[in-house]
């Protein structure tokens, strides 16, 4: 019950003096940030500044004109000079000097007082309210928190051994209630205060490192796949480069040795289907390349100008001249996304469905795309041969061929969902062996 008052005064306080309100250092403030942990005891400096100004106000006006201490008076005055001189030299970034003179001087103000003036005022329980505040604006100077907690402690000890007469004065007689409750009333808020903004700073401090370590941990298994991916990509690349290049050198070979006209056509022929192979290869080298280093470069598109762009490309593969097309986009529809991505992908897609088709029957292809919800949501569906349901969950994988009669490098599929997820969009594939395959990509409208 205790610590949900002290904890509700403390949240009431907080509001009253949120920074924003209070210092020109509240704008640089940022909830979650590693650098507020090292703003907010600067904050807090100019927080305090402007409570002990604000609170030693009403001690002047009683000392002026209900008690008539003109030496009270006096020392009210130099507390709210000093505060603002303090207040000034923080705000001007000067946090570490600003907080010496503070509470270098504010403790041999709090002594002055509590040995010129009568006990009955209680000005000597503002030494609990400086202990206390030394702990959150100390926190990270150790030498400092030791320093500035023994200072009062000393100052209070030798008071209270003194009898709280340290210079052997008269003191004006008279009744100090309204004064003793001030005074205890700014102890209690200051201890309060600086507790609960020691809490705050722990919270917040853990939820910073939570976020690092998950942080941490996302990056360091995005890294484990990268070594992972790079492990497959130097031994599938290096085998990839070099099978075309021994095919052709074994092709030369039988060429030197060969009479036959027919024979050496023949064999040229295949060489030139391995310069294929190794050209589309290194293509998609430089595509997956491209879309990890390259930037996303957003633009309006025509999606059905693109697609037939793609599909007019395919039909002058030998292959693609055979494959029957359907389009079913809209000629007005249009989408803002990185076009050289769109079209690579689209492109790889709409190839592996030429390259798989089924030559038992007449292959087609349909394309189609439609908006959903400002996502432009696009099918490509083939009466290809298929996938087998085994493999389609790891078809996206690098390197990875689905089918024994894949001649291709097993980058294609892999680098269309790299550059979907690029997109910030998501592409998923239906198939059945020996009645074909749709593939669905899903990107927003504007990148």
């Amino acid at each position: 019950m205790l610590l949900s008052i002290i904890w509700g005064l403390n949240d009431f306080f907080v509001r009253i003096l949120n920074p924003k309100n209070w210092t020109r250092l509240g704008d640089k403030y940022q909830e979650g940030e590693i650098e507020s942990v090292y703003q907010k005891p600067k904050m807090l400096l100019s927080q305090m500044t402007v409570i002990g100004a604000v609170l030693s106000f009403p001690h002047l006006l009683i000392d002026l004109f209900l008690i008539h201490d003109y030496l009270a008076a006096l020392l009210d005055t130099l507390s709210i000079i000093l505060m603002v001189v303090v207040y000034i030299i923080n705000e001007k970034g000067y946090y570490f000097h600003a907080r010496a003179i503070m509470f270098i001087l504010v403790n041999i103000l709090i002594f002055l007082f509590a040995n010129f003036l009568p006990v009955e005022r209680g000005v000597y329980l503002i030494f609990f309210a400086i202990i206390s505040l030394t702990f959150p604006l100390f926190s990270q100077d150790h030498r400092g928190l030791l320093a500035f907690i023994f200072l009062p402690s000393i100052l209070l000890i030798v008071t209270l051994i003194l009898n709280f007469n340290a210079f052997d004065i008269a003191k004006i007689d008279g009744s100090y209630f309204i004064t003793f409750v001030l005074n205890m009333v700014i102890t209690t808020v200051l201890i309060i205060f600086s507790f609960g903004f020691l809490i705050r700073m722990n919270q917040q401090s853990q939820q910073i490192l939570e976020r690092l370590i998950k942080e941490w941990n996302s990056k360091n298994k995005e890294l484990e796949k990268a070594n992972a991916e790079l492990d497959r990509f130097v031994y599938s690349t290096s085998h990839d480069l070099r099978s075309p290049l021994l095919s052709i050198k074994g092709l030369l070979n039988l060429i030197k040795t060969e009479e036959s006209n027919k024979k050496k056509v023949e064999y040229l022929d295949h060489i030139e289907k391995s310069v294929y192979r190794q050209d589309e290869f290194i293509t998609e080298i430089l595509q997956y390349s491209r879309n990890t280093r390259l930037d996303l470069n957003p633009s309006e598109i025509c999606v059905k100008d693109e697609i037939e762009y793609i599909v007019d490309e395919c039909k002058l593969m030998g292959e693609g001249k055979e494959i029957l097309f359907e389009i079913d986009v809209s000629p007005t529809y249009m989408v803002i996304t990185d076009k050289l991505r769109f079209i690579t992908i689209f492109k790889n897609i709409i190839s592996n469905a030429v390259k798989y088709r089924d030559l038992r029957k007449q292959p087609k292809i349909v394309i189609s795309a439609k908006s959903i919800k400002n996502v432009c949501s696009l099918s490509i569906k083939d009466n290809g041969i298929g996938i087998s349901e085994t493999y389609q969950d790891t078809i996206f994988d690098m390197f990875f061929r689905a089918t024994e009669n894949n001649s291709g490098s097993g980058l294609g599929l892999y680098i269309v969902k790299e550059m979907v997820e690029k997109l910030h969009g998501s592409i998923s594939v239906n198939s059945t062996e020996r009645i074909g395959s749709t593939f669905l990509v899903n990107i927003p409208e504007k990148l």
